[in-house]
């Protein structure tokens, strides 16, 4: 049998302490390092999303009052707004304007269509919308909800009813018309003017446009504009004494029974 001598005993010993040294290290201490980095890079992340936390409790009674100032603001706003503009509520305006004020209408083109530059028509200076306070995303950038504002412009959707009319009226009776349009509580704004000035009667003559605005997705209720009872005119064309009437143009059930009667004897003699 061979005698394994003390110099390679130690040789033997040395390299079995080289190998669990290496053995530890690869499975131990190395794991344990990456382990660690990980964990420091988390505490990082972790340690400026607190921080970000922290700044905003500290200006949670900030946050909360301009919640209330915002939505305040997003109720005046959103009241301006009516929930459908139809071609009726676009031939009242004109028609108000027209028998309240003194000056001459034509009719012109009326349209409805869908906007896409809101904050233009709100009047918001999109400059001012860099200076709102956003929350941090998880790489600890600024960023807006893109989520919630595609919710929002899927749930809302402005729209506008541009009109064109044409006119004839003095100074005076243009002053009035401007001054009516621009009062009006709901949004609207005036998209064009032109015209003229004829000499000879003192008139101004031409055509001005203007836009109304309605926003689809509000929680309220559509209100038809109100159209009055029209008049016919005569209800005998050959002056045997009938008088001049007036007919209902509503629903005929809610028609007064003067109305019925009227109708009734205007319509008498007549074959189709």
């Amino acid at each position: 049998m061979t005698k394994v001598s003390t110099k390679d005993k130690n040789m033997l010993i040395g390299v079995l302490g080289i190998l669990i040294i290496v053995v530890v290290w690869f499975l131990v201490v190395s794991p344990m390092q990456d382990e660690l980095t990980a964990i420091e890079s988390e505490n990082a992340t972790l340690s400026k999303k607190a921080s970000s936390y922290q700044a905003i409790m500290g200006r949670l009674d900030d946050y909360e009052a301009g919640i209330i100032n915002a939505n305040v603001t997003i109720d005046e706003i959103s009241d301006r707004y009516p929930v459908l503009v139809s071609t009726e509520d676009q031939m009242m305006f004109w028609a108000n304007i027209d028998t309240t004020l003194p000056l001459e209408l034509r009719f012109g083109d009326l349209e409805i269509k869908e906007i896409d530059d809101a904050v233009a028509v709100a009047g918001i200076d999109p400059e001012s919308l860099k200076d709102v306070d956003v929350f941090t995303n998880e790489d600890g950038d600024e960023t807006l909800l893109d989520s919630q504002i595609e919710d929002i412009s899927a749930k809302y959707k402005l729209f506008g009813a541009p009109m064109a009319m044409n006119f004839a009226c003095t100074y005076n009776g243009f002053k009035y018309m401007l001054d009516y349009i621009t009062s009006q509580y709901n949004k609207n704004s005036i998209i064009g003017i032109e015209m003229s000035y004829d000499a000879e009667t003192g008139y101004l003559s031409g055509a001005i446009g203007v836009e109304l605005y309605y926003i689809e997705g509000l929680e309220k209720e559509y209100t038809p504009t109100f159209i009055p009872s029209v008049p016919k005119g005569l209800s005998d064309v050959f002056h045997t004494g009938a008088t001049t009437v007036t007919l209902f143009s509503g629903d005929p059930s809610e028609a007064p029974a003067e109305a019925n009667e009227t109708d009734a004897t205007a319509n008498e003699g007549i074959t189709e």
